[in-house]
């Protein structure tokens, strides 16, 4: 299982589509509850991944989406006490 060394544009994407969706809720200053369906979220999802793509090929020069990337993948391992020895392990398993 090789989980790379970044965390994959995709799973940014969904998770900032989760928060605007989550946001939403509260708009008019109250919990209204609904439901996530990817008819709804799907065009905002896709928005959020070609602003990612754009920030790759914009940073391409200086590597701070990969940089960015990298970062948030190792916060999230360390966050769920993953050890750097297993990340390193699973970076490089193929």
């Amino acid at each position: 299982m090789s989980l790379g060394t970044n965390i994959p544009a995709a799973t940014i994407a969904l998770v900032v589509t989760m928060i605007r969706f989550c946001i939403e809720e509260y708009k008019d200053g109250f919990f209204e509850g609904t439901t996530f369906t990817e008819t709804t979220w799907r065009s905002t999802y896709y928005s959020h991944m070609q602003n990612l793509k754009a920030l790759e090929k914009e940073s391409a020069d200086c590597g701070l989406y990969f940089m960015l990337t990298s970062k948030l993948l190792s916060d999230a391992q360390c966050a769920a006490g993953v050890s750097s020895e297993v990340q390193h392990n699973w970076a490089s398993d193929d």
